[in-house]
């Protein structure tokens, strides 16, 4: 039998607290603190259960906050921000304090299975209950009137272990398609290795016929509308946002007549963290006249050098190993210069070489996208699944079914 009841009838609904500064960041501490950032921390270990934050107090410390301690087995999800529409919810896995962006619902004992009043607020939407202000929140009066579909505890442990054998199953397929995700991107850094391995005849000086030349710097006080500025997340390679996507920018005439990109022009990003320096690619006509920012350079290639044969060979791991290998480091990020640039050796074939080379190169990576697409439309379809599962679960039905 399935009876309909408010949140509060099966559970305490409570806020946390706000922490000194003193009782923060300590790490060796005996009683776990969780704040909102720290309980999606938690669990990327795969686990509902928060056993470990990056916050504790000592037991003497939590003393002074005793009465707002959360049993184990509380669910506790962010009651402010962000958080809201990340779903970041846990069931605490031994007393624990969290702070005043988290609530709590503490399971009242004989009335509801921890694990069965987590699962449905999976299916809440916490963005709905939340108030229309410039930082979305939740209030406990909300919280306590969401509508439970309660039952018995032994047909609540039998649908709790339903859902966790379906998710298992789901858990098994998400694993063979991230395996399968990970071949396809051996197979295409395969593609681009196989394809550029003749030892270099020549250096990136001796086919640049424009450049090297850093991109434009503007204060943030210049965004937000006039020309449109390339930034390094705007592309990888084999990727290039959409134009009508590009942030904007106000910039004088000579600023665009000296920094406007040409469709050919190839751009290599000459700061950032070592696993994303020195990507590069090749500008189509669709980006001719955008801007292009400080933390990349620009070039111009010569008539007998395709820009996209010299894009796929920077894209592959020899040639962005060549480029990058005079990297300097600085705090959290390494750069390459313009000399370095210049003095990067590429294997070079005539102009019908290259052109044979691009054309193949482009068959078997379209392929890999191909694949890579049907891949990431199986991982979206497995969080439907998910949805799906919960939604047959927390129905006015006695059963999954």
């Amino acid at each position: 039998m399935t009876v309909v009841v408010n949140l509060g009838h099966v559970a305490d609904v409570v806020s946390g607290v706000g922490f000194p500064k003193e009782m923060q960041g300590n790490a060796e501490g005996e009683v776990p603190v969780f704040k909102v950032g720290d309980i999606s921390i938690a669990l990327k270990n795969g686990t509902r259960h928060l056993r470990r934050s990056p916050n504790h107090l000592t037991k003497e410390a939590a003393k002074l906050l005793s009465k707002n301690l959360m049993p184990a087995g509380t669910t506790i999800f962010a009651k402010i921000g962000e958080g809201l529409k990340l779903n970041r919810r846990g069931i605490l896995a031994q007393p624990s304090l969290v702070d005043n962006n988290v609530m709590g619902l503490i399971p009242k004992a004989g009335v509801v299975s921890p694990d069965y009043l987590y699962y449905f607020m999976q299916t809440v939407d916490l963005g709905e209950l939340s108030q229309a202000t410039a930082i979305p929140s939740v209030r406990k009066s909300d919280v306590v009137e969401i509508r439970i579909p309660l039952r018995v505890l032994r047909d609540q442990e039998n649908i709790v272990a339903e859902i966790e054998k379906q998710f298992s199953r789901l858990d098994e397929a998400v694993a063979g398609l991230k395996r399968v995700k990970a071949n396809i991107k051996r197979y295409r850094a395969s593609v681009l290795d196989a394809f550029f391995a003749d030892e270099p005849n020549v250096c990136l000086g001796d086919v640049i016929e424009t450049g090297p030349q850093n991109g434009l710097y503007l204060p943030k006080s210049a965004y937000g509308s006039g020309t449109p500025m390339l930034r390094i997340d705007d592309y990888q390679t084999n990727w290039m946002r959409p134009v009508a996507e590009l942030r904007r920018v106000n910039a004088t005439d000579a600023q665009i007549a000296a920094w406007a990109l040409r469709e050919g022009d190839l751009v290599v990003n000459r700061v950032n963290s070592m696993s994303h320096l020195g990507k590069c690619a090749s500008m189509p006509a669709s980006l001719a006249g955008a801007l292009f920012e400080s933390n990349m350079m620009r070039m111009g290639l010569k008539a007998h050098t395709l820009p996209r044969y010299v894009e796929l060979y920077l894209g592959g791991s020899r040639g962005r190993g060549r480029l990058t290998q005079r990297a300097k480091w600085a705090v959290n990020q390494a750069s390459i210069n313009q000399q370095d640039l210049l003095a990067t050796p590429l294997p070079l074939p005539d102009i019908d070489r290259q052109r044979e080379i691009v054309a193949e190169v482009d068959r078997l990576l379209s392929i890999a996208r191909e694949a890579e697409v049907e891949v990431d439309t199986n991982l979206r379809r497995v969080q439907s699944l998910r949805q799906a599962i919960l939604s047959a679960a927390f129905s006015n039905r006695n059963a999954i079914t």
